[in-house]
């Protein structure tokens, strides 16, 4: 039995062994959140907490949600469930993370927070701008509309966000007005006047509020800017910024959860802390660089004027225009602040807690910004920089596991961010939170109603990515407690819709127990040896802080994301902060054990200082390379707009080392054979993947090393069959494959020793992720330079060399066999006939297969007869799913059956059953024999031993998505019904299967 090198969860220092990859530690295994959206029966807890772990689920974290009384939350009875929960997860050894709110939104404890002292609820800065004419107002200075964004898209959060389920405000100030002449979105220079003293409260209601002037503002000026604060005296959420806020939701929340489960404590093992943000208004009269409102308390106007020695208020206009040269130094010194207050305030205190107490802190902050693409932000939605100053580099660096979370199954960057917070770190690893708002099903529906349409196929191609990414374990939400609906169908309320899907309810998550021991082998093989990562990408914080969410560096931050994975150029993120501490040694940038070949930056206009540009000069003079794109950094934050520093990138942008773009690479797709371009110019690859002689843009990898070997996986994401060609540049060695899909390892024979690196071939299935060991060093063995198929397995013993694969096709075949020393003996085998036999005289020899005509395939009968699990039997055809067959609302595993007669000419072939299309996973059983098992396409399987001359009995069973049975009847019904079943031809076709063996 191996030792734990450490409490769970350990995601370092597991020995790389094929018995640990078969049956991978569970550190690796997927945890889940288990919703708790009722009032939840105890005597359930067993049945769920049994069919959680043997889907592979070893750890959990209890959620309760809005459908879970809120007056509930923390009592005696809720207590007494938990440890009801706690004591049965003991007896099944599972582990346990404390989630540590009320539904979300880490801070207000149900209410609880605020209930002991009402000056604890949140505060914000709001802002007006009217223009102005002759010295007057063209308009009313006022504020309405305050609308908290989450409540837009989920109004049932009213109810459990404010007393009342309505904000109300109060405690309005004018904190700063200015006037200034303003052309577009600049301000003028030099135009600004502060009239603070001028604009006064004229009406502070409840729902909004008016300011007036007194007398006349300057003449000249275009517009009047006014800042005000204000109180919502309703809101459960609480002031993020005030210690003694904090210190209050440790007490009543973090606390009770110690006291009452002392004896359980033993299985915890972190507070998690999820998605901490005050409302984040966004209101009507709202302009300017910042998208939503910003938190508000006077400490942190007090800390501002400490740290900088001058007053923030006088200067407030640069948080929403550009224009004024001070505008980086302003916009930068204010949100370090405000970020800096918050970790010290906020983060700090519930760690602190969290280790005293013996346990880990991780969680997330609020991260949806990067939901749906490659980008750092978008202008859409919560502007994160108002939640902790978009800081996730000082935030990450506090928590014990880098974690992050995503709201979609698109491609994204969320993934590399936890990986590269926890690299550059050296944290333990990294987890991701996988939700489903269901944005990309129907843009007209709630976000809450999900996507009970979810297929196993999509689900495993995302934790598949990330895993490529560098995750090391996956978080699903959730695990549903039920499945019923209540409140006339209302999201939130309804634990149907809750973020489904409640993957427990999916027919297809009879498979997840596979999907989860195989996301933990890719997890547990990519644990080992150290992240070669080539590129660093600045995170360009200063940046968004002085510019806005709009400016480029977001979406040229998303074209070096995409296409640095898709020309295979691995990098990790890296901010300020760790590139001043880097160290410069053999060409490359070290930060912990990364070494970093070259740094992009992109559309990067703003630095904190000139000792990060000192650092970039070292760098290239040290070998390295650096990438500007879009723009050169030309601000920084102690200076403002900067020609000195401008004059020292432009300086830089000559040396050879050095590419500078620029525009924008991400407006025109073609700009994507520049970028390849340059990477090939700074020969920084560590490899390339190709097909046909063209690198793959639709494949991924990951690569790792330690003193004795390399560990790649590369992920195929198109929807088809690819031979690809992958070259480790610079290595030689000798490859194994370690199969993710069955735990077995095995030499992979099919590569060539080229002089610049090794060449790994192999034909990936649509979706496919594959990993390969190499041992380093030169070795002679022998081996296959290609394979004209696909490969089945490859044995290498002391005397003998065994390879086996198969063909669609009858046609001849050639192979070259490397690495022969003279003498063995060449056999190779079909059907267990002797096809060639040669005695190797040449290091290489080439070995001809004749070829042999295949009969022709069966195509089975569209006429099938369609079983459900109580027995009821259906006739259908192939010609469209059962929805369209008189049962468009079933959900769940059936079994599709038919008799056939195969042909004998057939009967003494290799078939393999292929399906066309299959809504969603397919089962097969032929005369009793269990065949095989395809929950994504490609929809086909070998048959083996299993068919017969004659009559044979076939049995296919398939599970659909859910969502016809959940949407059925309720408001997110749209009428359109969700394919499911078989659609399509299915045919028996046969296939060459050979075995080749080298006698030594």
């Amino acid at each position: 039995m191996t030792t734990r090198p450490g409490k769970y969860p350990c995601f370092h220092g597991w020995p790389a062994t094929a018995e640990l990859f078969q049956d991978p530690p569970e550190d690796f295994r997927p945890a889940t959140y288990w919703f708790w959206s009722r009032e939840v029966e105890p005597a359930t807890f067993r049945e769920k907490l049994e069919e959680m772990k043997a889907a592979g689920m070893h750890a959990f974290l209890i959620q309760p949600r809005l459908g879970y009384p809120m007056e509930k939350y923390l009592s005696q009875e809720y207590f007494d469930q938990y440890r009801t929960a706690l004591e049965i997860a003991r007896e099944l050894d599972m582990r346990v993370s404390i989630y540590d709110e009320y539904n979300w939104i880490t801070g207000h404890a149900g209410g609880k927070t605020v209930a002991q002292n009402d000056q604890f609820r949140e505060s914000h800065t709001f802002w007006v701008e009217v223009p102005l004419a002759g010295g007057q107002p063209q308009d009313d200075i006022k504020l309405t509309g305050m609308t908290n964004l989450l409540t837009t898209g989920h109004k049932e959060a009213l109810t459990w966000l404010y007393d009342g389920a309505k904000p109300e405000w109060a405690d309005w100030e004018v904190m700063s007005a200015f006037t200034y002449r303003r052309d577009g979105e600049r301000i003028t220079p030099g135009s600004v006047t502060k009239v603070t003293e001028k604009i006064r409260i004229a009406a502070g209601e409840k729902d909004y509020c008016q300011m007036a002037v007194d007398g006349s503002l300057d003449e000249s000026a275009t517009h009047v800017l006014v800042f005000v604060n204000g109180r919502c005296i309703t809101s459960r959420l609480i002031d993020y910024l005030s210690l003694e806020a904090v210190q209050a939701f440790i007490e009543v929340n973090y606390e009770p959860y110690y006291q009452e489960l002392k004896e359980y404590w033993d299985l915890v093992w972190s507070m998690f802390c999820d998605e901490p943000y005050s409302g984040l208004y966004r209101w009507d009269q709202m302009m300017g660089k910042l998208g939503t409102s910003l938190m508000y308390n006077p400490g942190l106007y007090e800390d501002f004027a400490k740290q900088w020695g001058y007053r923030i208020e006088d200067h407030l206009y640069a948080l929403i225009w550009n224009g004024a040269e001070g505008t980086p130094k302003w916009c930068s010194d204010f949100y370090q602040t405000y970020a800096e207050r918050a970790q010290r305030v906020f983060f700090e205190p519930l760690k602190a807690w969290s280790h005293a107490r013996g346990v880990q802190f991780v969680g997330h902050e609020l991260m949806t910004q990067l939901n749906g693409h490659w980008a750092f932000t978008t202008d859409r939605g919560f502007d994160v920089v108002a939640n902790f100053g978009a800081d996730h580099f000082g935030i990450g660096a506090l928590k014990d596991v880098s974690t992050t979370d995503s709201g979609t199954f698109n491609r994204n960057i969320s993934a590399k961010l936890a990986s590269s917070v926890a690299h550059v770190y050296k944290k333990n690893g990294s987890m991701l939170e996988q939700y489903t708002p269901g944005f990309e099903t129907d843009m007209k529906m709630p976000a809450a109603r999900g996507d009970w349409n979810l297929t196993a196929q999509r689900l495993n191609a995302q934790m598949d990515f990330y895993a490529i990414q560098g995750l090391t374990q996956f978080l699903w939400h959730g695990y549903f407690q039920s499945n019923d609906v209540v409140g006339e169908d209302t999201a939130l309320y309804s634990q149907r819709f809750d973020f489904p899907p409640g993957i427990n309810y999916e027919p297809w998550f009879r498979y997840f127990s596979w999907m989860s021991k195989r996301n933990a082998r890719l997890a547990y093989f990519l644990s080992h040896g150290t992240h070669v990562a080539p590129v660093a990408v600045l995170y360009p914080m200063r940046t968004y802080w002085s510019k806005g969410r709009e400016a480029d560096f977001s979406q040229e931050g998303g074209f070096y994301s995409e296409y640095l994975s898709r020309l295979h150029v691995d990098f990790d993120f890296i901010d300020e902060r760790n590139l001043l501490e880097a160290k410069v040694a053999d060409g490359r940038l070290w930060i912990a054990d990364e070494g970093y070949r070259a740094v992009v930056l992109p559309a990067v206009t703003t630095l904190a200082g000139h000792t990060v540009m000192a650092k970039l000069e070292e760098f290239v003079q040290g070998g390295g390379a650096v990438i500007f794109s879009g723009a050169l950094p030309q601000e920084t934050q102690s200076r403002g707009t900067d020609p000195e520093l401008l004059q020292r990138a432009e300086a830089l942008a000559t040396a050879e080392r050095v590419v500078f773009f620029p525009e924008p690479l991400f407006p025109q797709a073609y700009r994507v054979e520049q970028l390849a371009e340059a990477l090939d110019r700074l020969a920084i690859r560590s490899l390339t993947i190709t097909e046909n002689g063209k690198e793959d843009i639709g494949s991924y990898y990951c690569l790792r090393e330690d003193e004795d070997y390399y560990y790649l996986a590369v992920m195929n994401e198109d929807e088809r069959c690819k031979g690809l060609r992958i070259k480790l540049l610079g290595v030689q060695g000798q490859p194994e494959r370690w199969d993710i899909s069955t735990g077995e390892v095995s030499p992979h024979l099919v590569y060539t020793c080229e002089e610049d690196g090794l060449v790994l071939s192999y034909t990936f299935e649509p979706l496919e992720t594959v990993c390969f060991r190499v041992k380093k060093g030169h070795h002679s063995a022998i081996h296959f330079t290609g394979v004209p198929g696909r490969l089945l397995s490859s044995e290498a013993g002391e005397k003998e060399v065994t390879l086996r694969f198969a063909v669609c096709h009858g046609q001849s075949l050639t192979l070259s066999v490397q690495g022969l020393q003279g003498g063995e003996t060449v056999d190779v085998w079909e059907k267990g006939e002797l096809l060639t036999s040669i005695q190797a005289a040449q290091p290489s020899q080439l070995v001809t297969i004749p070829a042999r005509v295949l009969p022709q395939g069966l195509t089975l009968k569209k006429e099938w007869e369609l079983v459900l699990p109580d027995g009821a039997k259906h006739n259908v055809t192939t010609d469209e799913g059962w929805e369209a067959q008189g049962l468009p609302t079933y959900c769940g595993p059936a079994t599709y059956t038919q008799s056939f007669d195969l042909p004998e000419e057939l009967a003494g072939e290799q078939l393999k059953i292929i399906a066309a299309e299959v809504y969603h996973t397919m089962e097969v059983t032929l005369n009793d024999t269990a065949c095989g098992v395809r929950p994504w396409p490609p929809y086909a399987v070998f048959l083996g031993e299993a068919a017969r001359a004659g009559e044979n009995e076939l049995s296919i069973l398939v599970t659909n998505t859910a969502g016809n049975e959940m949407y059925h009847d309720t408001q997110y019904d749209t009428g359109i019904k969700a394919k499911s079943g078989i659609v399509g031809p299915v045919t028996l076709k046969p296939y060459r299967v050979f075995e080749v063996r080298i006698t030594k």
